[in-house]
């Protein structure tokens, strides 16, 4: 029989990292691990806390028109309380989930009718303005590129990607090799190379 797991609330004591760093800390872990460890860290994510817990309570979108003014509102809202525009913000702000608005600009799910524009269109906007800001603030040293990159991958759909060209060989050239010609082609292990050219 399987042991039950007792909840158990965290502990709301700073704890500095470890010298070790993060490596022993298990991945899911190292974001709240980071956060308590100081307290001017805590701080800071109390304060985007209060600034976004009303967005919970926010009534979702109901038309191409508000998404388009909400999403200039979300701006303005970040740019009043200097806070750092992201994808999960946007879509709390706008009343709905990251998948929501993943789903409407992939066209796996229909967004609103109403308006010139297409839903997905709007969310690749939105969407392209922060993107745009990561760029620059990484370009400017703002913030780290691995980072960035990894929210790219997670939110913008990046993928790393290698493309490998495979040409058919004429009749004649495909036999396999033989072991003298691979003897041939392999460099003479008595001969000293030198990375200069």
């Amino acid at each position: 029989m399987p042991r039950k797991k007792v909840f158990r609330f965290p502990d709301d004591k700073t704890k500095p990292l470890p010298k070790s760093g993060l490596h022993r800390i298990p991945p899911q872990s190292q974001p709240a691990a980071v956060i308590m460890s100081s307290d001017s860290k805590r701080d800071t994510c109390a304060s985007v806390l209060a600034e976004y817990k009303n967005c919970l309570l926010v009534t979702p979108v109901k038309s191409n028109l508000e998404l388009i003014e909400r999403g200039e509102s979300y701006f303005k809202f970040c740019a009043e309380r200097r806070l750092f525009p992201t994808i999960e913000g946007l879509a709390s702000y706008l009343g709905y989930g990251v998948r929501t608005l993943l789903a409407w600009q992939n066209g796996e799910r229909s967004g609103f009718s109403d308006g010139e524009q297409d839903t997905a269109e709007i969310i690749e906007r939105l969407k392209g303005a922060i993107d745009a800001l990561d760029g620059d603030l990484v370009m400017r040293g703002e913030i780290p590129p691995i980072p960035w990159i990894f929210r790219r991958k997670a939110v913008s759909g990046w993928v790393e990607a290698q493309k490998i060209q495979i040409e058919t060989a004429r009749k004649e050239e495909s036999q396999p090799l033989t072991a003298d010609q691979i003897a041939r082609m392999l460099p003479d292990p008595d001969q000293n190379y030198s990375l200069e050219g």
